[in-house]
């Protein structure tokens, strides 16, 4: 007798380990063809996020970059040649591309199952394919010409994006965003891609797409085509680098029916004051995001309705324009507002300046502020503040934060943790917590002032914190931490710390110590690393009040990227 899951049951299973193990979605493609089906579809979703998956697969462990960067090239490779098939006679032989008769043709309509396209990543697939196959390009006046912007890549792209266009039934997210915008004009682009700019999709399969970014170029070509006319149903909308007022971004903002997160980037030379306005229809919309834009111009929210629905803001990178007339956060009231993130910020309280830099960001003044506007309701807030005195922000901290379940925090002094770690206990909600500290100090520096604090009872983690997580750039992390779990009056659930692969080994048994004392079993700990700082590694550990032997059985690691 066979048992047959019901199809939902089905699909939860497969969305579980496709997000956990992909090796293990593999091999339920043999269990029948029911199976093969509704996991073929998954793969096919979105695959061209070829990065993601190398970085989430458990069997690389610490792939040095040179690897990394061949092995998604030899990714690509082999997708764009699964896509080949579907491509028209005349396009194939366009590019050269001859199929072997012998080959079966493919078991599924591939470009039918995709639910995700980036243009950047269509790019980024099609120049490793032309880099395999025509790796230097036709030569002129006797010299070979390899520079890519003349090689066929980018036609490729265009020939696929106009394949995934017509074929596909539904898509869930589309990002049109050139992969070097400010390096061609409009008439270059149109040129380069002369289906996406005048090819007009099915109106069907962007009737339900929720999640769209735009780029600098492609607004008004895609609004004609019908591609964002008829996508009225977007939840996610990001908006990149504009750089001149556009009527049809007030037009495609109004006509949002569901629109519930933004997230604008890069608004330097155009002012917000062309975008707010339509956001006033929005009444769905909760979750808004400024990237590199001008405070002037978020100040401006104040004017507008929406500040009332808001329940999550995002202000990063942002700066004053001293160029313009400045707009004070006073007249913001955010009643719901339950998250803040103000991030990118350094603040020198001796000459009461922001940082000067390429994201020169305000004072603390305008955190107090937003934090006065937002009093009572905040649970989470989250500071990139690059702090030289942490007594100079704690009265603002402790007048309006006293409530917040999540904290983070960026500071430049070893001292001002510590300074940091015994103000938080009048924090009673807290819960989860993160410290930076970007000085390179050496061990004895350290430990000197951990000594002269302990000495004042300063140096002790708070008994209501769950979960610690600890990025510094001190030579070694041991004693710290070995300090700060010494003196630690929390039972903490989960800890994180960065370290070198030198110390790996003594933090874990410090760690083991900790939980020991406390009565905890330490997990399995997951240990990633990055590419970019190989000698380095996070550490995360998560400590249950399970059986000893279970946990110690479970004291292996398991590596992958962060």
């Amino acid at each position: 007798m066979t048992f047959s899951l019901p199809d939902e049951c089905i699909a939860n299973i497969l969305e579980h380990i496709h997000h956990y193990d992909l090796s293990t979605l593999h091999c339920a493609l043999l269990i029948n063809r029911r199976w093969c089906t509704e996991v073929t579809s998954l793969l096919w979703r979105q695959p061209f996020n070829v990065l993601g998956r190398i970085d989430s697969d458990h069997a690389i462990n610490l792939v040095p970059a040179q690897r990394r960067r061949l092995l998604c090239g030899y990714r690509y490779v082999k997708l764009v040649n699964s896509y080949l098939p579907f491509l028209s006679e005349k396009t194939r032989s366009a590019f050269g591309i001859r199929l072997n008769p012998t080959n079966r043709p493919p078991t599924f309509d591939y470009p039918k199952l995709l639910r995700e396209l980036d243009l950047s990543d269509l790019q980024t697939a099609a120049y490793y394919w032309c880099e395999a196959h025509h790796p230097v390009s036709e030569t002129k006046g006797g010299h070979n010409n390899t520079d890519p912007e003349k090689t066929e890549y980018r036609s490729l792209a265009d020939e696929l994006c106009k394949l995934f266009l017509d074929r596909c039934e539904r898509f869930d997210f589309l990002c049109f965003n050139e992969k070097e915008p400010n390096k061609y004009q409009l008439s270059q682009l149109q040129e380069l891609y002369p289906n996406l700019y005048r090819f007009t999709p099915s109106p069907k399969c962007v009737t339900r797409l929720n999640g769209l970014v735009i780029g600098p170029t492609l607004l008004e070509q895609l609004y004609s085509t019908g591609i964002l006319k008829h996508s009225t149903n977007v939840e996610c909308l990001r908006i990149e680098g504009f750089c001149k007022p556009a009527d049809y971004l007030q037009s495609f903002i109004e006509s949002q029916r569901k629109l519930r997160k933004l997230t604008i980037d890069g608004f330097w030379v155009t002012k917000l004051q062309t975008v707010l306005p339509a956001l006033n229809s929005q009444h769905s919309l909760t979750y808004i995001e400024f990237y590199r834009c001008w405070l002037n111009d978020i100040a401006l929210l104040g004017n507008y309705s929406i500040c009332q629905n808001i329940e999550t803001l995002r202000i990063i990178s942002c700066r004053r324009n001293l160029n313009a007339q400045y707009f004070s956060f006073t007249s913001c009231h955010f009643p719901r507002l339950k998250r803040l993130d103000f991030i990118g910020i350094k603040y020198d309280y001796r000459t009461h300046t922001s940082w000067v830099g390429t994201w020169g960001s305000p004072p603390i003044e305008e955190l107090s502020i937003l934090l006065t506007r937002a009093a009572g309701t905040l649970q989470e807030v989250n500071l990139g503040l690059w702090i030289t005195d942490i007594e100079s922000v704690l009265p603002t901290l402790m007048k309006y934060c006293t409530n917040v379940t999540r904290f983070s925090a960026t500071l430049t002094r070893a001292e001002d943790v510590l300074i940091l770690l015994h103000s938080l206990r009048g924090f009673t909600q807290l819960t989860e917590l993160s410290i930076s500290s970007l000085n390179v100090l050496s061990t004895q520096d350290v430990l000197t002032v951990y000594s002269s604090y302990r000495a004042k009872n300063m140096i002790s983690v708070p008994s209501h914190i769950r979960k610690l997580s600890i990025d510094t750039e001190w030579t070694s992390i041991r004693e710290p931490l070995r300090w700060l779990l010494k003196h630690c009056e929390a039972k903490l659930d989960v800890i994180s710390w960065i370290c070198t692969l030198n110390d790996v080994k003594q933090s874990l048994k410090i760690i083991k110590d900790y939980s020991m004392r406390i009565g905890r079993i330490v997990q399995k700990p997951h240990v990633t690393g990055n590419p970019a700082f190989p000698d380095l590694v996070r550490i995360e550990v998560k400590l249950c009040e399970e059986d000893k032997k279970a946990g110690e059985e479970e004291m292996g690691m398991t590596r992958h990227f962060f």
